[in-house]
């Protein structure tokens, strides 16, 4: 829905103010709100929010804060107020009148910053809300993406909505396109020195600012070093890259269709998942430019090998076993594979041989 232009895009900061739950314990599997509000709840932590959200936010028009409790809600409320902003305070406890009113003057743009605590994460809908400040790191997936699920709607006046993550919740789950379960550790992400964007791990520009990575060549014997690549989507997802420690060939029969499709299974490193490849080589003449790529992946994959394929000689039945067969005892197999995730599955993007 975003790619087709029906949900507007999130952009993601790595802030300079960063929030700590060292010490806090959990309950139910979420933090205890009582001791995760005396952590963060600090002047000193709340100036320096504020200050970077005026800078980062200076040509936005529409901000929503979530807080770890009333009292943290109110002072990060007075903060903004010191500092000129129109701001006003929503909890559990503002009377259903006045928070209605908040409400409707915040979506006229009367108000510019709306600080909540647990109010404001379904049910309410701002479509010209361009920038979201997470205080509240959390543990709960759903709760992350109820709250920045918030900047989706398209706006009047811009394309995108920013995310401030103080809580550190995109590190800890993942891109919103692909919220990675409790238990899945995130990696580090890639970021532009410019401008701070966060960025799929292999970006080669700032999609921001247009900065321009450098290439850095890599020794081979670095492949098995994966500490030093340790990579995280950023809040919009983006390619991964795994290298290649093992390549293993089988024949697929599709449950649905009962085609028949050759199968890579890409091994890495022990923490890897191995990613899946599927090549519809015969039988797909309704998908002709997805035959035609598969042809031409097999191919170049056997002339690796020194192995070449004449197509027109070959049929479904006879064809499958001896393509198999070559690629099973292929001299050579790629050094990485880029994917990208796709819900449950990894769309294979690029393979890199060298």
């Amino acid at each position: 829905m975003i790619n087709d232009g029906y949900l507007a895009p999130l952009r993601s900061k790595l802030t300079a103010v960063k929030l700590s739950t060292d010490g806090v314990h959990r309950r139910g599997g979420e933090f205890i709100e009582s001791e995760l509000q005396a952590a963060v709840n600090k002047p000193e932590l709340n100036h320096g929010i504020v200050s970077e959200v005026i800078k980062r936010g200076a040509d936005r028009k529409s901000w929503l804060f979530f807080c770890t409790g009333i009292e943290h809600a109110q002072a990060v409320t007075d903060e903004l107020r010191q500092h000129g902003i129109t701001a006003e305070c929503v909890t559990g406890d503002t009377p259903q009148g006045q928070r209605a009113d908040i409400l409707k003057r915040f979506k006229l743009g009367d108000i510019r910053a709306v600080v909540n605590v647990a109010v404001l994460t379904t049910g309410f809908d701002a479509p010209n809300i361009d920038l979201i400040a997470m205080l509240r790191p959390t543990e709960s997936p759903a709760l992350y993406i109820q709250m920045v699920g918030r900047g989706l709607r398209l706006k009047e006046h811009c394309t995108d909505c920013l995310v401030l993550d103080f809580a550190g919740n995109v590190s800890k789950h993942g891109a919103i396109v692909a919220v990675a379960p409790p238990d899945q550790k995130q990696e580090n992400p890639r970021l532009c020195p410019e401008c701070d964007e966060i960025l799929p791990p292999k970006a080669k520009h700032c999609y921001a600012c247009g900065f321009e990575f450098p290439v850095v060549e890599r020794e081979p014997t670095e492949r098995k070093e994966k500490e030093l690549y340790l990579r995280q989507d950023d809040i919009m997802g983006g390619e991964q890259e795994m290298f290649v420690s093992e390549v293993a060939w089988s024949l697929h029969k599709s449950r649905t269709s009962g085609k028949t499709t050759l199968k890579a299974r890409y091994y890495g490193g022990i923490a890897d998942e191995p990613i899946d490849h599927y090549l519809g080589v015969f039988d797909y003449d309704e998908k002709p430019f997805y035959q035609r790529k598969c042809r031409q992946f097999v191919s170049k994959y056997l002339e690796k090998s020194g192995v070449s394929l004449e197509w027109d000689d070959l049929n479904q039945f006879e064809g499958l076993p001896h393509i198999l067969n070559a690629l099973q005892n292929a001299s050579h197999q790629p050094a990485a594979v880029t994917y990208k995730r796709n819900g449950k599955f990894n769309n294979v993007i690029n393979i890199i041989w060298e």
